[in-house]
């Protein structure tokens, strides 16, 4: 009689990790494929979605070359934006108001080449006008109407714009708050009316320039910058101003 057999067939033995791994990528793998795939399409579906705006583009390369001191100095003829002006700003801007900025532009540059007047004057802008900002102990003695002999490269600078460009300037006397009275100043008007006069003489002397283009005012003390609170804030409030503008220009007294 034949033997029964009962015994079941063996089972073939499993794989080890390292065997499977032979016949392909590891499990991993797939998964970091399939990662990256859905990543390069959300990029390229974003790409697809959006715009490049040139000026927009241009104008945060010229803020970044601002920030990192990377500029050129614009001509004399040429109109250049300020940082942070954008080119459809400034293509609205009028004829005025672009000769203003080009304006503002070379009076800085004729103040901070000169190392003896630089921290001496400041230049601001308006609508109207550019403004050349100048201490008064700069030029004048205390109490005094008498230009000091460095008070000619102030002059000077102001000669060099009225000479150049079709502008014309109010030039503006201020005091600060402390009396003057003596027999040749009365009174702070006076004072501040002098200096403002002899300022105005000694441009028209030195550039020939036409008296009318020319007025001095004295405000005496009635326009601080500041309080008359210490003695820096009355030093800052003594001050003489060159104010350009356009002849055409009303109410820039």
């Amino acid at each position: 009689m034949a033997k029964q057999l009962d015994e079941t067939p063996p089972v073939p033995p499993r794989r080890t990790q390292e065997e499977a791994s032979e016949e392909g990528a590891p499990g991993w793998m797939t998964t970091f494929a399939d990662m990256m795939s859905l990543l390069l399409c959300f990029f390229i579906l974003l790409l697809s979605f959006s715009s490049m705006d040139v000026a927009k583009y241009e104008k945060v390369l010229g803020s970044l070359k601002y920030a990192f001191g990377v500029q050129r100095t614009p001509s004399d003829s040429e109109f250049a934006s300020p940082p942070g002006v954008s080119q459809e700003l400034s293509e609205n801007l009028s004829a005025d108001q672009k000769d203003i900025l080009g304006l503002v532009l070379v009076l800085r540059k004729l103040v901070h080449q000169d190392v003896d007047v630089k921290d001496l004057a400041v230049v601001s802008s308006d609508r109207n006008g550019a403004l050349l900002r100048v201490q008064a102990g700069a030029m004048f003695d205390p109490g005094s109407a008498a230009l000091k002999p460095e008070a000619v490269k102030i002059i000077d600078k102001a000669v060099t714009i009225l000479k150049e460009r079709n502008f014309s300037v109010v030039i503006r006397g201020h005091t600060d708050s402390h009396i003057v009275h003596s027999a040749q100043f009365p009174s702070n008007w006076e004072l501040s009316a002098a200096r403002a006069a002899a300022s105005a003489r000694l441009v028209i002397e030195r550039g020939a320039i036409d008296t009318n283009r020319i007025k001095a005012i004295g405000y005496a003390d009635s326009r601080p910058l500041v309080p008359n609170s210490t003695e820096e804030n009355r030093a800052f409030n003594r001050r003489v101003e060159f104010y350009f503008h356009k002849p055409n220009a009303e109410g820039v007294w």
